[in-house]
């Protein structure tokens, strides 16, 4: 173990002299006068801090356990101070690394601005590591490989035995940049003093919620610690930010515990939120997510719209691999649910019409259409028949054709009836006759007069289950102009749930980005079956399916579009 790390480390870190302090020899005294301090200062910080980190060191240790001792940890500036460390002691001038992609910049970053030269190894689909392609990558002055696990941007978790493969089968350094490792419940610290070239990072800035003290660690073999010890500042690590550290370790491991199982749950109701607005969410083992936005939106155009709305995320649309994809952080749950609301009125604003359906939707039904339901089931079954039997057989899929529901009605209650006896009923009902005021009269608009203003220039369509007089006769209630492009169902072979309607309606609106907003299962389907939004007019929560849900139409409107 120690030849192999002094056999990659430069030869100017084996024969450096260190800097030492005298306090670093003597480390117990009542009076200090070594090291040119104020004897005057408030909290003890007047002082240095201790150059050998002891107690801090000695503290991680004892949180990440797995053999490890405080000789193989030395915490830093932040993990960055430590990366670059690590490159200082084993790259020279002119060396290699191999840095995988996608992956966190800053390997690259401090290696240019070492003099080191990067060689790029893709991940693979899933954004896993490939040991043997990396390992392929190498050359003779390749020094050390870097990658994250979880990765970043990605949040995936890269496999033990892969990290422990390439460690054993590459000549160089592995260093493993584990930021969210809290997150993921795995880690390849216990490997360290099994395997020698392999340096694990952490920090203190995500789980623990401490990023402004600025303090990562790195885990490793004895060798390798005291050879970054050899060339490390003796005090980058502050006084203040050592004893919030302490402090986080002896009394707040709990908490971080909790805050990580509430992240962790967060993280799959966001991800659930962003995939029913159409984004394509990747799976992750760390506090964020990477999705990808729905094909109508432009990442960096969403972005920008946030920050507008003071929500701030990342955009990654210009890196090759995540054309397209932002990535956002899970915040607190009253955050959370702020971008999701943000998001869709962002998004909204990208669709360019809007499709409607008639019943339930933008006209009141419940004593007209359903009535006609019920009584025509009760005439033709000769039983009475309740309303939330007739409602039930609406909330299936399938039932947008109302004939066909008072069918389906009947043969649920025992009664077998086909299409062509239940019609001219209906209808009768509906409709009326010489001696029969029709249902249709006690139809009211649920549309609020104007609120057709909130849609701006985006075009309007109507796609509805009803025949085109009786649309058409809605549409005039609801004083829509009588060239709104219709598709009823009389102009379609198939109905809803089947996707031609809407289709056809996207064809005669001539919109790219269409939204359909409907109430009933069926709308919803037909929706998820043309590819296209769905916003439900529906009490309760949303269902998978759905981009929006909203208790009426004119709360539609409002919470999309204005």
């Amino acid at each position: 173990m120690v030849n192999l790390a002094k056999g990659l480390a430069r030869r100017g870190v084996l024969e450096l002299e260190p800097y030492t302090c005298a306090r670093g020899l003597f480390k117990k005294a009542e009076v200090f006068l070594d090291a040119n301090e104020s004897p005057y200062g408030r909290a003890g910080l007047n002082r240095y801090p201790d150059s050998d980190q002891l107690e801090l060191r000695r503290a991680i240790a004892n949180y990440v356990g797995m053999g490890t001792s405080w000789r193989n940890v030395v915490a830093g500036n932040g993990s960055d101070e430590l990366i670059d460390l690590a490159m200082r002691v084993f790259c020279e001038r002119g060396d290699s690394i191999i840095c995988v992609y996608p992956d966190y910049s800053m390997y690259r970053v401090t290696a240019e601005v070492n003099g080191l030269r990067v060689t790029v190894s893709q991940l693979g689909k899933d954004f896993r590591i490939d040991a043997e392609s990396i390992t392929s990558r190498a050359d003779p002055r390749t020094k050390m490989v870097f990658f994250s696990s979880p990765n970043n941007p990605t949040g995936r978790l890269q496999p033990l035995e892969e990290i422990k493969k390439l460690a054993k089968g590459i000549k160089a350094m592995v260093f493993v940049d584990e930021a969210y490792a809290e997150f993921s419940g795995e880690s390849a610290a216990g490997l360290v003093n099994k395997i020698p070239n392999l340096i694990v990072s952490r920090t203190f800035s995500k789980a623990w919620g401490l990023a402004g003290i600025r303090i990562g660690y790195v885990v490793a073999s004895k060798e390798v610690i005291d050879l970054i010890m050899k060339i490390k500042p003796p005090y980058s690590v502050s006084v203040p930010s050592q004893r919030l550290a302490l402090r986080a370790l002896s009394a707040g491991r709990a908490k971080m515990a909790k805050d990580v199982r509430i992240l962790s749950s967060d993280r799959e109701a966001m991800a659930a939120g962003l995939s029913a607005l159409w984004f394509e969410v990747f799976p992750s083992a760390a506090n964020f997510l990477l999705c990808k936005c729905p094909r109508w939106a432009d990442a960096a155009n969403v972005q920008k719209k946030l920050a507008e709305r003071s929500i701030i995320i990342r955009d990654f649309s210009g890196k090759r691999r995540l054309e397209n994809s932002v990535r956002i952080t899970i915040g607190r749950p009253k955050e959370n649910r702020r971008l999701l609301l943000e998001l869709r009125r962002v998004l909204a604003q990208s669709f360019d019409a809007v499709l409607f359906d008639i019943d339930g939707t933008l006209i009141d039904i419940s004593q007209s259409y359903n009535t006609a339901i019920r009584l025509a089931a009760e005439e033709l079954s000769g039983r009475r028949v309740s309303m939330r039997e007739v409602q039930g057989v609406k909330a299936m899929e399938g039932m947008n054709n109302d004939w066909n529901a008072t069918a389906e009605l009947l043969r649920r209650i025992g009664s077998d009836a086909t299409t062509g006896r239940v019609v001219p009923v209906f209808q009768r009902f509906y409709l009326g006759d010489g001696s029969l005021r029709g249902l249709i009269s006690n139809e009211k608009a649920l549309l609020d007069p104007g609120m057709l203003k909130a849609i701006g220039r985006r075009k309007v369509g109507i796609v509805t289950g009803r025949p085109r007089s009786e649309a058409m006769m809605a549409m005039e209630k609801l004083g829509l102009p009588r060239n709104t492009p219709l598709v009823s169902m009389d102009d379609c072979v198939e109905e809803k749930p089947a996707p031609e309607p809407l289709l056809l309606a996207k064809k005669l609106t001539g919109s790219v980005n269409p939204v359909y907003i409907g109430d009933s299962a069926s709308d919803r389907a037909a929706a998820a079956n043309a590819g296209m939004p769905f916003v439900a007019i529906m009490k309760g929560r949303m269902q998978k399916g759905e981009f929006a849900r909203f208790g009426d139409v004119n709360a539609a409107l409002r919470g999309l579009f204005e």
